[in-house]
């Protein structure tokens, strides 16, 4: 399966984090490829370019997708099943944009998606045309670019960072004391803007931190992992990662996990 990673044009820097196109063009007629979300903190706008649908498996059982849908906040790992011959181009959104889309709220959309073709007076059939006699991938963006910010309701977008996040969280931090007193400001923030509690949220970061180091380390022991992405210990780490993964560190690493959503995006 083909990967490309792009980022987002000037027009939707303040909307959209990053983009990632798959293509399934194996050229096998019967082969189907398997694309594994985990939890990485950004919510996100998932189109299907095919002619059958891609399927999601979550908690073993399959769903078909919508060809346009908007998610929020993932928390438990999901698999998109893409049949030959299609194509999903996913913008992956700032954690806080999702507040600034027309009629939706963070909350509601925590490991939930809305089909856009049922939301938006929006004709999906003249746009899907379009997308298919598009000549490139680029193309294909810049129509969904121009797509996408219709969309959105002037956006204001209060982007936190990793970093800001972890430093909110961190009791010896001067900008967590600042914010004692303004405790419930904070975690109301946070669900209206991000779905998530900043607690949920600090765990989201940290996992995914721990997921890079675990994909990327050359049989570094999990003691290490867990100690360079401060979890309280080894056991913790474990638990953490069995929670989001639905598997341990070690039971991870056997399996075969050849596309993974974008992993730990906020640097």
């Amino acid at each position: 399966m083909k990967v490309i990673k792009q980022s987002p044009s000037l027009q939707l820097k303040n909307i959209v984090h990053q983009i990632e196109v798959f293509e399934n063009d194996d050229g096998l007629k019967t082969k189907t490829q398997e694309l594994i979300h985990f939890a990485n903190g950004l919510p996100g706008i998932y189109f299907q370019i095919s002619e059958h649908p891609v399927k999601l498996r979550f908690f073993g059982k399959c769903h078909l997708l919508p060809k346009a849908f908007i998610y929020g906040q993932n928390l438990y790992p999901k698999v998109s099943i893409i049949p030959p011959y299609s194509k999903v181009i996913l913008f992956y959104l700032h954690p806080t944009t999702l507040s600034y889309f027309k009629n939706i709220t963070p909350e509601n959309l925590v490991d939930q998606y809305l089909d856009l073709e049922n939301q938006h007076p929006f004709n999906y059939s003249i746009l899907f045309k379009l997308l298919k006699s598009e000549d490139s991938t680029t193309a294909q963006v810049q129509t969904l670019t121009d797509y996408l910010i219709d969309l959105v309701d002037q956006p204001k977008v209060h982007f936190i960072s990793e970093s800001k996040s972890l430093r909110m969280l961190d009791s010896k931090s001067p900008i967590n004391l600042s914010i004692q007193g303004a405790k419930r400001t904070v975690q109301r923030f946070f669900k209206e803007h991000i779905g998530i509690t900043p607690t949920k949220y600090y765990q989201v970061l940290q996992f995914n931190s721990a997921l890079k180091k675990l994909l990327l380390a050359d049989n570094k022991p999990l003691v290490s992992i867990a100690h360079e992405t401060e979890y309280a210990d080894q056991s913790h780490f474990i638990r953490q990662f069995k929670t989001f993964t639905a598997t341990t560190p070690k039971e991870f690493l056997r399996q075969s996990h050849p596309y993974i959503s974008l992993i730990n995006p906020l640097k």
